[in-house]
């Protein structure tokens, strides 16, 4: 059960992820996971009464060690301290930043050719506002801007700054909460009203991300907001 729910764990959101070395990270923990699951439970339910013998069992802890290992290897140092540090509940993600994704060096910055993507991008969220579609992924993006997934992964990574896929279509989600939120005319709208809305289908997810983003829970923010009214 461990292993299957590393799998699943590692596995989770793997193609929202932009960091590619992330990535990567993933597929080795699904392959070698997968792999380990698979063989353990050939061998012992091949022994008797399901215990392994002395040779399995060196196997079992050879095959752990390398997984680990191979793990911490391909962990990047910064990956690996962001495993320890929370975010802050007050950092807001802003939709448009152009920040460098922290590991990528200038070589892996898109060029020029990429900007009429990145326009095409931003109407697309900005004006036809994609991101209120609740099914919307990266893949289905792609093909709506006819434009390469990896192409589009790129953008969004080293051009904009995000490091999700996800993270990035939730800010403009909860953008839109906020403004919806703060306006008097809307006060007696239901919470869960303005998360479907915007686009997140259920209230745990749209709560928590909006905490993260704001600090406050959407209760509070409207409160806050309309003190006056």
């Amino acid at each position: 059960m461990f292993a299957i729910l590393s799998v699943a764990t590692a596995g989770r959101q793997w193609k929202s992820d932009l960091v590619k070395s992330r990535r990567r990270l993933r597929r080795f923990i699904v392959v070698t996971g997968t792999a380990y699951t698979l063989t353990m439970l050939a061998l012992r339910m091949a022994s008797p009464q399901g215990r392994l013998s002395e040779e399995s069992s060196m196997l079992d802890v050879v095959f752990l060690m390398v997984i680990v290992g191979g793990a911490l290897w391909k962990l990047p140092r910064l990956h690996r301290l962001e495993l320890f540090v929370l975010p802050s509940p007050q950092t807001q993600i802003l939709p448009h930043s152009h920040a460098r994704t922290a590991g990528e060096s200038a070589a892996d910055t898109p060029d020029s050719n990429d900007k009429p993507l990145t326009i095409f991008l931003h109407q697309a969220i900005t004006q036809d506002h994609a991101y209120r579609s609740e099914d919307l992924t990266i893949a289905r993006l792609a093909q709506r801007l006819k434009t390469p997934e990896y192409r589009l992964r790129s953008v969004i990574n080293q051009r904009l700054g995000h490091r999700s896929f996800n993270a990035y279509v939730n800010a403009f989600r909860i953008d839109e909460a906020k403004a919806a939120l703060a306006n008097p005319a809307q006060r007696n709208l239901p919470v869960l009203s303005i998360a479907l809305e915007s686009g997140l289908q259920t209230i745990g997810p749209f709560n928590r991300a909006f905490k993260a983003a704001t600090g406050l829970t959407p209760s509070e923010f409207r409160k806050q907001n309309n003190a006056d009214f």
